[in-house]
């Protein structure tokens, strides 16, 4: 018996010690789908394929929502896999590139109607121009839960500039946002997607938690915070595709 006891006592010890983390949040794999215009392209346009008609977008949202997905902000994911926020059952970032203003008159409505948030990767410079996002614009985002991240002031490729200009378009970038809008980006997007380590350095020295790329793929907890991988969502994607996508 005494033995019996022993083993029993022994096996239930390598038990609690092979699910140490049994107790933990999970921290999934998430898609972060990428958007950059709701809209047609105008005649002569180089790059239509960023242009996704309102109609599209609308059926694309349609269609994550009934594949059992839940918009949240990358604050969110990013607290449940380090301090153990929870997530929905199926999480997704839908973030929105540059600043232009139909994020603003389509995609934000669209978004507010199902209470699901966006996250905006904001250039600066389009702030107040023409074609780009007013404060208005960005204090409505922000009443209707968007997340307001840095995008560089004027959307260079970082890898190609001096090395007092990539401190300029990121920690000086990040201090312009707070000072226009009281907000201080946590996260970091680079601009076309391209980065190399001088470029994350920076990124890193300027107090970003993670930032984000164009390399496709879901993202997770495990992968390098500096170069988290997104879904580029194109003009030609049927909605059924996007969720498809979304799903791995």
């Amino acid at each position: 018996m005494a033995i019996g006891a022993l083993a029993t006592a022994a096996l239930c010890a390598l038990a609690l010690a092979g699910c140490g983390d049994a107790g933990a949040a999970p921290r999934p794999k998430v898609p972060i789908l990428v958007y950059h215009h709701v809209g047609d392209p105008p005649r002569g346009e180089r790059n239509p394929s960023l242009y996704v008609t309102p109609q599209r977008f609308r059926a694309q949202i349609r269609a994550l929502r009934a594949a059992g997905f839940h918009a949240v902000t990358l604050a969110r994911v990013w607290a449940a896999w380090h301090h153990g926020a929870t997530l929905p059952t199926r999480p997704v970032v839908l973030s929105f590139d540059d600043g232009f203003a139909e994020q603003d008159t389509i995609a934000r409505p669209t978004l507010s109607a199902l209470r699901w948030p966006g996250t905006l990767n904001l250039q600066l410079d389009r702030l107040d121009a023409r074609g780009g996002l007013s404060r208005a614009a960005i204090a409505r985002m922000r009443r209707d839960g968007w997340e307001i991240d840095d995008h560089t002031t004027t959307h260079p490729d970082l890898t190609r500039v001096s090395a007092r200009r990539l401190r300029a378009e990121v920690a000086g970038s990040r201090a312009a946002i707070r000072r226009a809008l009281g907000v201080d980006p946590r996260f970091f997007c680079y601009p076309y997607g391209r980065t190399n380590a001088a470029v994350r350095r920076a990124v890193a020295a300027a107090g970003f938690k993670a930032a984000t790329t164009i390399r496709p793929g879901l993202a997770t907890a495990r992968q390098d915070r500096l170069a988290l991988p997104r879904i580029v969502v194109r003009r030609t994607m049927r909605p059924a595709e996007v969720a498809r996508l979304a799903s791995g």
